[in-house]
């Protein structure tokens, strides 16, 4: 229970920051960044400014939607875990 209590004391104080980790990415995701990036650059080289700016609201309202799958998908994960940990927890003298 010491570790529990040391992590919850750094979640209490603001001491974890896990979004400011770096990400390790694999081959397979450095492969579609630069595919993404190279369909990016022709899209902006081959729109008018104007359809381009239509183009970049468009993929913003896309991020906002998986953004909020995605919060909501953490959330429930979140929760799962935490109901996994009450029952074992709970169940401490059982087995």
């Amino acid at each position: 229970m010491k570790n529990a209590n040391k992590i919850l004391q750094a979640l209490y104080h603001g001491q974890i920051h896990e979004w400011e980790a770096p990400i390790e990415r694999t081959a397979e995701e450095l492969e579609l960044l630069h595919e993404a990036e190279k369909e990016y650059e022709l899209f902006k080289s081959t729109l008018t400014p104007e359809e381009f700016g239509r183009l970049e609201a468009l993929i913003n309202l896309y991020t906002k939607i998986y953004t909020l799958d995605f919060e909501r998908v953490y959330v429930r994960g979140f929760k799962l875990g935490a109901a996994i940990i009450c029952a074992a927890l709970s169940d401490e003298g059982g087995s």
